[in-house]
This record gives C-alpha cells, structure tokens and sequence, in this order.
C-alpha cells in the first residue's frame, strides 16, 4: 500500500508537467473558415395579442491571417456567404447573399464583398477590429438602386447584428476553449 501511495506522489508532478496548453496555431498565408448556424425566438405582446417570430442566420467567414506580429494573428475578415431567415406567423421569407433580387439580399451580396480587419491573441480574444466603417459606406456605395429609407431600416438591423461588439463577442465564444 505504501509503495502504490509513493507511486502515485512520484506520477502526479509528471502528469502536471506533461500537460499542454490549449491556444490557436494558425499560420501566415492560410484562409481559416467559420461556419456558425443561429437561431432565435422571440415571443412578444402587440396590442394584446401575442407573435412569434423567428429567426435563422446560416453565415460562412472566413479569416485570412495576414500576418504574425507580437504573437498575435492579424486577420482579413471577409462574410464569404449570409442568409437570414425570418418566420412571422404564417409567413416565411428567406433572403442570401447568394441570390435573390430583393433589397435585403442585395445588401447581404454586397455586405461579401467587404472585408475588414481582426487581430485575435493565441487565446483566441480579439484584440482589435478595424475597417467596420469603411465596410459599410461601401456597402452603401454598391447598394445605391435601393431606395433610401429601404437601404436605411435593412442597414441598421444588419450593424446591430454585426456591430463591433457583437462581432468580438461572437469570435471570442468560437474560440472560448483556448481561454
């Protein structure tokens, strides 16, 4: 019993140096590809009635690591595809980035043709994003047909979906197992 006892004291330093540490090994040159699939209900009272809606967003990004620099990665960011699908009672509309000739498909077109810039630690936390606004006057720039008001609603629901902030925290919940 003694002599099993001393084993195992012996084997745990091993076992704890043996250990490794989980964190990104991406390399300079290489395109990287997420592909996530959300959904959400939303239950709300409208003039004592109840409605349901809701929603799927299916998106393909992919992150081309720039360079290498401090240790952290420097990433080109581009939303290879979108599509965003809404459920309102009996109706049901879908609209991608791949097709359709509707102004919200439209934007979601141009929106894949934009890319902007993300530097993200070893840890997987985002360290800074840049070009979010350059992204979206171009947008708005590719997107003129679309009447202004229309252009206007679509495009204040898609920088809240894909806002700074929403942007960090949904990189840094993909990658939250290297933390």
């Amino acid at each position: 019993m003694k002599q099993l006892l001393l084993f195992f004291i012996l084997l745990s330093p091993i076992s704890l140096w043996a250990q490794t540490s989980l964190k990104l090994q991406l390399k300079e040159g290489e395109t990287y590809y997420q592909n996530s699939s959300n959904t959400t209900n939303i239950e709300q009272q409208m003039q004592g009635q109840t409605m349901k809606i809701g929603m799927d967003n299916i998106s393909r990004t992919a992150y081309f690591v720039e360079k290498i620099a401090d240790g952290n990665y420097q990433c080109k960011v581009t939303f290879e595809s979108l599509e965003i699908g809404i459920e309102m009672g009996p109706q049901i509309q879908t609209f991608t980035s791949n097709s359709g000739e509707d102004p919200f498909s439209k934007i979601l077109n141009a929106l894949t043709k934009q890319s902007f810039s993300m530097i993200l630690s070893p840890l997987g936390k985002v360290v800074a994003i840049s070009g979010m606004e350059e992204l979206w006057n171009n947008v708005e720039k590719a997107t003129q047909d679309i009447p202004a008001f229309q252009k206007g609603q679509i495009l204040n629901q898609l920088k809240q979906s894909y806002s700074n902030d929403q942007l960090i925290s949904n990189t840094e919940l993909v990658f939250s197992i290297y933390s």
